[in-house]
């Protein structure tokens, strides 16, 4: 009973990394958001609803922890007690934007994932690396216009500039992420048919990135637009000043935009539009989930330059037959 317990936790966890990056049904009125929210919530929630039963049935609990276990709980604990205290609107929290949900699903995923074998998790890395390159295709068959000539489809889908992830700028986040993952599965495969096929893949996803990368260029239609890094940094740091520890709450940044906005902002060409994010992701979480949350992420980087240098120092010695 355990082996099949640990095979369902495998298979689900698989599942949730494969859909969610191209899941979005017509189930809500936001078609992009709404949808991977509640995918994340209830595969999550079914792993570790399974997990509490081999747990009872078997006694024990195993855990595997890893440099990034602290960090990670910083962050996601941020977030809830932000959430908890700091938010106006809960919902907006939870369900749209969802900022409170996807970071902390994220960080339960991230911990369910740890628990993996090494074998599981290079199986894991092959699951993700071919649901982005379904999502590739999609990006690819909707900039060809392949997707705008078939009706049964939803209007969103058929809509000019679609990807999965709603817009240009995630996706190539998205693809530029796991492209490394698609290069290291192409280069440590020794049988040729999957070896080609993985080749193949791996063209698609960055076919899939060039087309993302280039609506991104300035001028370019789909091109995002934010506010300078001196208005997000102003803004960051009025709402520190009014709540250090938790920020203005997860959700909550185009609130602290109006109020904190400096006057010069009225003087440029975006003065008429309000923002719901920083420039750039640190700023937006210094303002959401204030310097709790920030130093999370400080946290995880410095653990990530400690782990890169040692692996670095210790692949050099392998190199000079030291070790």
């Amino acid at each position: 009973m355990e082996k099949l317990l640990s095979q369902v936790e495998k298979y689900i966890l698989y599942t949730l990394v494969f859909l969610l990056p191209f899941f979005i049904p017509s189930i809500s009125t936001n078609a992009f958001v709404i949808p991977k929210l509640a995918l994340l919530a209830g595969l999550i929630g079914i792993v570790l609803l399974v997990k509490a039963v081999k747990i009872i049935l078997t006694g024990k609990l195993d855990f595997f922890v890893s440099n990034y276990d602290l960090p990670v709980f910083l962050v996601a604990a941020s977030y809830v007690l932000s959430t908890y205290l700091r938010t106006p609107n809960k919902m907006e929290a939870i369900l749209l934007p969802g900022a409170a949900t996807i970071i902390v699903g994220g960080a339960l995923l991230f911990y369910l994932i740890n628990q993996l074998t090494g074998e599981e998790k290079k199986n894991l890395g092959l699951v993700l690396f071919s649901g982005g390159v379904i999502f590739s295709l999609l990006t690819l068959l909707s900039f060809a216009g392949v997707l705008d000539k078939i009706p049964q489809l939803p209007a969103y889908i058929r809509a000019k500039g679609f990807t999965p992830e709603g817009g240009f700028l995630p996706g190539a986040i998205f693809l530029g992420s796991i492209l490394p993952i698609g290069v290291g599965l192409f280069l440590s495969e020794k049988e040729k048919v999957r070896k080609i096929l993985l080749g193949i893949a791996a063209a698609i996803l960055v076919f899939g990135l060039g087309v993302s990368i280039y609506n991104l260029i300035p001028g370019r239609p789909f091109a995002p637009r934010f506010p300078s890094i001196s208005f997000s940094w102003s803004i960051a740091v009025d709402a520190l000043k009014e709540s250090p520890i938790f920020g203005v709450g997860p959700g909550n940044y185009i609130t602290a935009f109006n109020r904190f906005r400096p006057l010069s902002y009225n003087q440029t060409d975006l003065w008429a539009i309000k923002f719901a994010t920083a420039s750039n992701f640190y700023f937006t979480l210094l303002t959401e989930a204030g310097m709790l949350g920030f130093a999370g992420i400080v946290l995880t980087l410095l653990t990530f330059y400690k782990n890169a240098k040692r692996e670095i120092k210790e692949q050099r010695l392998v190199n000079w037959g030291f070790a």
